[in-house]
């Protein structure tokens, strides 16, 4: 254990009880270390001052010559978080594949891009928080998951907070725009209609117009996109996430928004390990999503790249 205090073991945990074990000892790793530097940084600073005085030296010069160990320092000091994180997400992208059959798991922190967001009609405006995003090939199309929270811009209340599923082609697929909303109510879809370009499409099923509003510019597509298969799962996975929304934009994106209360494997080196519930809830999360995503390539405006 003393030496993760200077120089950590590449040991990769192989389950979240090690993962636990491992935290606890960075995390003592990592005051160490603060302690550490904080002494060298005070010694340094006093032997510099008392250097320059002895010898005539401006104290500014001495202490540029001394900026790059500081660097170095930092660097070091953080490394028992860095490796956390490594860690955590090696653990999580094994686990992710032997659960969901998931390939090629790239993590990255950030959010989904504004135009996108704004794009995409569905997406409240305000300020955002980014966190880690997982993002992988799912039957040749890209799909990034990313949890977010959206505060208002002139009050700190968070109005939106949940995952956004980011589905990209590789090619345009449909033309126009389409999106699927919580029912707005009668004054909603007037308002909806008059003031946009955006018409609303009756798909002829009571169940789901009665919870649901599907607005578009062009009703023939928005048919082809918004098919039997994919409403059932829409339903389905609105049960469970509610209120979803869902669009079609800019030829090759779909956008969906999953209100949830958890985080997608955010490696904080202060935080326990959750004793695998966070993990079980976000897998049978992607489970759902990835159901919705197989239903969107089976419709009638993907035919040109239908999947097996």
């Amino acid at each position: 254990m003393f030496s993760d205090f200077f120089f950590i073991r590449k040991t990769i945990p192989t389950d979240e009880a090690v993962l636990e074990k491992m935290r606890k000892r960075l995390i003592a790793a990592y005051y160490f270390r603060t302690i550490f530097c904080a002494v060298l940084f005070f010694t340094f600073v006093v032997s510099v001052l008392a250097l320059s005085a002895r010898y005539n030296i401006h104290p500014s010069a001495t202490l540029l010559l001394l900026f790059p160990f500081f660097i170095f320092a930092f660097y070091w000091q953080d490394g028992p978080q860095r490796f956390y994180g490594k860690a955590y997400r090696d653990l999580y992208k094994k686990a992710l594949g032997e659960r969901l059959g998931l390939k090629d798991i790239e993590f990255k922190k950030g959010t989904i891009p504004l135009g996108v967001r704004m794009s995409s009609y569905i997406v409240p405006d305000g300020r955002s928080e980014d966190d880690l995003q997982i993002i992988f090939d799912y039957h040749g199309a890209k799909l990034t998951l990313s949890f977010n929270s959206f505060y208002s811009s002139e009050e700190e209340k968070t109005h939106f907070s949940g995952t956004f599923a980011l589905l990209e082609f590789s090619s345009p697929l449909f033309t126009s725009l389409t999106f699927v909303i919580e029912d707005v109510g009668f004054l909603g879809k007037i308002t909806k209609e008059k003031l946009t370009d955006f018409k609303r499409v009756d798909l002829v099923d009571p169940d789901f117009e009665k919870k649901f509003d599907v607005f578009t510019e062009d009703p023939v597509e928005a048919r082809m996109i918004l098919h039997p298969a994919f409403i059932e799962k829409y339903k389905a996975l609105s049960e469970r996430y509610h209120p979803l929304s869902v669009s079609f934009f800019d030829g090759n994106k779909v956008l969906m928004t999953i209100p949830t209360t958890h985080t997608f494997f955010s490696a904080n080196l202060f935080s326990p390990v959750q004793n695998g519930d966070t993990f079980s809830t976000a897998c049978e999360e992607i489970f759902y999503i990835l159901m919705l995503v197989d239903a969107i390539f089976s419709g009638d405006f993907n035919r040109k790249r239908r999947i097996p």
